[in-house]
């Protein structure tokens, strides 16, 4: 997995949908870093979510839902890396080793990971920041591999899908029913 391209890749998907710009001006806007990182913990809660039930997903209906919000969970991480210019090392053989193989203990290190890369961005250590995206990365591969899902290509179609969604689109958002929070 190439980390650095799918930042650019990632990050540049986001800009052109407009999530980098005033919906109302289309000037470009400094992205809050923590509510951005609470949304990162959303997707790993929805992957808690398809563990749980089994399903499929809603949007890429041939994969597990737990598959997709995998790949939401690093579409983020990468959108943040590239809006904030952070630069993720391939460091993904960090600690596997040691890791569990219970999907649930991994889901709690994805929170914690993602908690201390809010506390450092918080405190204006980007390095930490940098390195415990990088270490979460690296647990979201590790537990795609227990189950062998593709999460590159459901990185590409996922972002395929997004681009052609209505409530993603600038004007809709700020409607009833959009992605205004």
């Amino acid at each position: 997995m190439n980390m650095n391209k799918l930042i650019e890749q990632c990050h540049g998907a986001a800009v052109a949908g407009g999530w980098w710009n005033d919906t109302e001006t289309g000037e470009s806007i400094e992205r809050n870093k923590g509510e951005l990182l609470c949304l990162v913990h959303s997707e790993i809660s929805e992957v808690l979510e398809g563990l749980e039930s089994g399903a499929y997903d809603d949007h890429l209906t041939d994969r597990r839902m737990e598959e997709v919000e995998l790949a939401d969970v690093l579409i983020r991480v990468f959108d943040y890396a590239g809006g904030f210019g952070l630069r993720l090392e391939n460091n993904l053989n960090y600690r596997t080793e040691d890791l569990s193989s219970d999907p649930y203990k991994l889901l709690c290190e994805m929170h914690a990971k993602t908690s201390a890369a809010m506390e450092s961005a918080r405190k204006g250590r980007s390095n930490m920041e940098a390195f415990n995206l990088e270490m979460l990365v690296s647990i979201v591969i590790y537990y795609a591999s227990l189950f062998d899902y593709d999460l590159e290509a459901t990185i590409q179609e996922k972002l395929a899908y997004n681009a052609k969604r209505a409530d993603h689109k600038p004007e809709n958002r700020e409607k009833d029913g959009g992605k205004k929070f």
